[in-house]
């Protein structure tokens, strides 16, 4: 990510990364949050939430939901990679969604 002449940052959830058997096939899936801030004043950050399984990999990408007190929180919108909607990987994309709601929401003061 180049941000040239704005304040950038690059950080894993580390608190948040996991490694579990969610499909129970004895393989083991990897999930990594992480975020990568490009901005110049309040904006939110792009966030990533990677799973692995072997060279399978799914993704929800997004930004981050800002809240502000006094003000409108903005941000938090996500998108799918197309396979994680499948229903094959609902365990998946369920455990993604509880690993976005933590790391998801940037609360400022």
């Amino acid at each position: 990510m180049e941000c040239p002449g704005l304040d950038s940052a690059a950080d894993f959830f580390s608190s948040n990364v996991s490694v579990t058997d969610l499909n129970g096939d004895g393989k083991a899936e990897v999930t990594i949050p992480y975020k990568l801030l490009c901005d110049g004043g309040i904006d939110s950050y792009t966030i990533k939430v990677i799973l692995r399984e072997g060279a399978n990999k799914l993704a929800i990408c997004g930004n981050s939901l800002v809240k502000i007190p006094g003000q409108e929180p903005f941000g938090g919108e996500r998108q799918y990679d197309k396979a994680l909607l499948s229903p094959a990987n609902a365990a998946y994309k369920q455990h993604m969604d509880k690993v976005w709601k933590v790391v998801s929401v940037d609360i400022r003061k």
